[in-house]
């Protein structure tokens, strides 16, 4: 299939999906060659750098370096956001949350999966937001942080009264 592609842009598409699918299968060398296949032909683009970002995160999270992948799902986060990709970024953010909180790093994992939570409400998914602010609300109270349980606490009621009065939620 690589031998077909015409592009760098396909290049690096064929080496990002190549990666995600071993980052599925737990296959750490074939994910490895990926990443570094992908690094040779990723752009400037925000979109083309997050996408290595978040490849970089799931070989980090597979080689149990919890921190150094959050970092990286931030920096996916990021370029999504500059891309425009919102949805992406609220994933990102997300997963970054989950790799902190595996890191007990707890206060940063409460923040990402707050604006997680919050993004995704805003786009309208307030049954995403709910599952992601639900781990954000268990990190905030590991964090013993008491002014990010309030927030927590406010965002939720905001979610479930968009729901129960037929919106997706507000930012």
């Amino acid at each position: 299939a690589l031998s077909a592609c015409k592009s760098d842009e396909q290049r690096f598409e064929t080496w990002i999906l190549s990666g995600r699918i071993a980052c599925e299968d737990g296959d750490a060398a074939a994910l490895k060659s990926s990443l570094r296949e992908a690094g040779k032909y990723v752009s400037k683009e925000p979109s083309q750098r997050a996408e290595l970002a978040g490849l970089s995160a799931c070989a980090l999270e597979a080689a149990d370096k919890p921190f150094e992948a959050a970092k990286a799902y931030d920096a996916a986060a990021d370029a999504y956001r500059v891309a425009s990709r919102y949805r992406d970024m609220a994933k990102a953010l997300a997963r970054a949350g989950d790799a902190y909180a595996h890191a007990s790093i707890t206060l940063n994992a409460s923040d990402r999966l707050y604006r997680a939570a919050r993004s995704f409400s805003s786009q309208g998914d307030a049954v995403e937001a709910l599952r992601v602010l639900e781990r954000g609300m268990t990190a905030a109270e590991r964090s013993g942080n008491e002014k990010m349980k309030d927030r927590m606490r406010v965002l939720f009621e905001q979610i479930e009264g968009g729901v129960e009065g037929g919106a997706g939620g507000s930012d």
